[in-house]
């Protein structure tokens, strides 16, 4: 199964969506912040509780468990965690077509398409040459090696072959007399 960029991003805001506040605030929990229980109110959450009232104990318990990661320094002091949660809730993941986009899609017109991504202007990001890809993998390698870590070694070995494998992928396969032409 092939997923693109826009597949990813559906299925990564249709998992954030569906992930109930609960589900967070076990993951504060299970990160060591055990004191948890006196601000989601455990003595009185039975059976008669109302939702309201789980709603505001799990997010006091949430709000609490930020307050921790800041004062521990593991979150920024001058980050709100409203920001936090809801810092990519502005951003737009779909691209709003014209009347003329999707009854050119649906025609299957590709010069259309073509056309239209024409006016945007040219791509301004340049392909790195295999030579800046293997530099790039050096300057990982040797900052990897000064914080003698094992992982990220292994993580930068892991990169490279890869790299090797799409550089390797790019080149043009020639025959053995093509080496014996005179230039």
């Amino acid at each position: 199964m092939k997923v693109d960029i826009y597949q990813a991003t559906e299925m990564l805001s249709a998992s954030w969506t569906a992930t109930p506040k609960e589900t967070v605030v076990n993951c504060f929990r299970k990160a060591g912040f055990h004191d948890l229980e006196g601000a989601t109110g455990a003595g009185t959450a039975s059976g008669g509780v109302y939702r309201e009232d789980k709603d505001m104990a799990n997010d006091q318990a949430l709000y609490a468990a930020w307050r921790n990661l800041q004062v521990g320094g593991a979150a920024p002091e001058n980050v709100e965690l409203d920001d936090y949660l809801y810092a990519d809730s502005a951003g737009s993941a779909t691209e709003e077509m014209t009347d003329e986009a999707i009854a050119s899609s649906v025609r299957g017109d590709v010069e259309d398409q073509n056309n239209s991504d024409d006016t945007d202007g040219p791509d301004t990001c340049n392909m790195p040459s295999g030579r800046e890809v293997a530099d790039a993998i050096d300057v990982l390698r040797r900052f990897a090696g000064s914080q003698q870590d094992e992982n990220g070694m292994h993580a930068v070995w892991l990169c490279e072959c890869c790299m090797t494998l799409l550089l390797m992928s790019r080149l043009a396969e020639k025959k053995v007399t093509d080496y014996f032409q005179p230039k």
